[in-house]
């Protein structure tokens, strides 16, 4: 009786450790740093009606994270200059990883607020919120943006 009992509670135990370490696996944090080259952007504003625009079209170059810590990123994204003459512009961000790892939240440092979906570890979607447009101009409006790792 007590060696029955002695391995019914091991495979219980073994059972627990295989469901936790399961469990563990899911919530590992993605590791984000790198650069993200925009692939896909569609956006829709108050100067623009809605459009759907190739990389090499959009305003948004890429975005580069340079340093997490943790569930904490930071990085810049580079802006293409719409007159050419200009040189592209650099905006600064910060951003966190929600608790489900699927999803982060980054705070440009001039303007504007993104939501991203993370879709795979080279694969991003980013929902940029903004008042102003890349280049300072008042424009409220969206963007969607598909983002895929370089290196």
């Amino acid at each position: 009786m007590k060696k029955t009992l002695l391995i019914f509670m091991s495979i219980i135990l073994i059972a627990f450790f295989m469901i936790t370490s399961v469990s563990a696996a899911d919530t590992k944090i993605p590791d984000l740093i790198g650069t993200w080259k925009t692939v896909f952007a569609e956006r829709d504003s108050d100067t623009t009606d809605y459009t759907n625009v190739t990389m090499n079209e959009t305003a948004i170059n890429s975005y580069v994270i340079e340093s997490q810590n943790g569930v904490f990123f930071e990085g810049y994204k580079e802006i293409s200059p719409i007159i050419s003459d200009k040189s592209i512009v650099i905006e600064g961000f910060t951003g966190v990883i929600s608790d489900d790892m699927s999803h982060a939240y980054i705070k440009q440092h001039n303007n504007g607020f993104s939501i991203v979906d993370i879709k795979s570890p080279d694969t991003l979607t980013v929902y940029n919120l903004f008042e102003k447009d890349p280049h300072g101009v008042d424009d409220d409006g969206i963007v969607r943006i598909e983002l895929v790792r370089t290196h």
